[in-house]
């Protein structure tokens, strides 16, 4: 939360009225403060303040924006809940904000945290409230199907939403071809959830991760399939790079700089080089890009490391200058070390890695 505070005092536009405070009654923590616009509107004044509140189990928690009583908006706009009622502590009302769209909004050419009346009238759509806890337990809900027809040995949960399972062993016990066991899977997921699952399939762990990534949302029956060869054939030449799984914009700038635009340029590039730029990254880099992974979900599950760590990091809003960086790596270093007291732990090793905006991708 104070991570968030700061970044706000990047902004001009923006003013603190209070820092986080805490309702014991709602169980939330709010932050009061003051917004200026460049020119007034009928319904937005020039300057408003609002109420940012996040729920007490932040991060999984509901993070939701709300109009203060008197020196904000008062009408209920298209993009809001009803505003005309008011919390019980009587600080803001309930005209909540749209935060975020859909994927398949987004597709459409619709802005991300656009206003209601900015989505074509021809488009039709819901809104929803969004409850992270109901996401966890919907997550929970469709890994438990899984389970009723593979082993939890063969599955890896890679996020909330996305888990990647050996189906090699099953094949021959449902007496199914990849693509119907995958279909299996979706049909026993929609019938109890009403969700649509998409499903990537591939001959190893990244295929099956680009296929999901690339080619299922693209495809009518959501199953995307690639092997290496069919992996060279149609997505040597895709751009943009950055979405291919564990491609970042650093990466791809400075794969740029060396003329490299595709996963094909990669393979046709002196490994030295790339070891010279990225060091043992390139490894995978390398592997990736001919479409190869040697990692399996055994030795995944297998994996235990030989020590531990703790490990915190921050994404700036801007360059900082010296002593304001410093500010935030000594609260780096406070939390760490709270962390390290809690759990009654000492550590022989510091590390400190700084990445810089000019290099878009980061020094140290």
């Amino acid at each position: 939360l104070n991570q968030a505070r700061r970044a706000l005092d990047s902004l001009s536009q923006v003013e603190i009225m209070d820092e986080w405070q805490f309702d014991n009654e709602l169980n939330v923590w709010y932050l009061h403060l003051s917004i200026v616009i460049e020119c007034e509107t009928p319904y937005f004044p020039q300057k408003s303040q609002w109420f940012f509140v996040v729920g007490s189990e932040y991060p999984n928690g509901k993070i939701k924006v709300y109009p203060d009583v008197e020196n904000s908006i008062t009408v209920t706009l298209y993009h809001q809940a009803n505003n005309s009622k008011i919390e019980r502590n009587g600080l803001w009302r309930k005209g909540a904000l749209c935060l975020a769209i859909t994927p398949k909004m987004k597709n459409m050419g619709i802005r991300n945290r656009c206003r209601t009346f900015e989505i074509p009238k021809e488009v039709e759509y819901i809104t929803a409230l969004p409850r992270m806890n109901l996401y966890m337990d919907y997550s929970a809900r469709i890994y438990e199907i899984y389970l009723r027809y593979v082993s939890e040995k063969d599955i890896h949960v890679y996020s909330i939403d996305e888990c990647f399972i050996d189906i090699t062993p099953y094949l021959k016990l449902y007496n199914k071809k990849p693509k119907e066991f995958a279909q299996m899977l979706m049909n026993a997921v929609m019938e109890e959830t009403n969700i649509t699952a998409t499903v990537g399939i591939g001959t190893n762990l990244y295929l099956a991760k680009i296929a999901l990534d690339i080619i299922s949302k693209n495809v009518p029956d959501n199953i995307g399939m690639l092997t290496e060869k069919t992996y060279q054939k149609y997505l040597w030449h895709h751009q943009p790079l950055t979405d291919f799984w564990h491609v970042g914009i650093g990466t791809a700038n400075r794969l740029a700089k060396l003329g490299i635009q595709d996963m094909y340029g990669i393979t046709m590039c002196p490994e030295e080089i790339l070891y010279k730029i990225f060091g043992i990254n390139a490894e995978y880099i390398i592997d990736h890009a001919w479409g190869r992974e040697p990692t399996t979900i055994a030795e995944i599950k297998a994996y235990a490391p030989s020590s531990n760590s703790i490990s915190n990091s921050q994404v700036l809003f801007e360059d900082y200058s010296y002593q304001d960086a410093l500010l935030v790596v000594k609260e780096m270093v406070e939390l760490n070390t709270q962390r390290l007291v809690k759990h009654h732990l000492v550590t022989d090793r510091i590390s400190l890695y700084i990445g810089y905006s000019r290099d878009d991708g980061g020094g140290a």
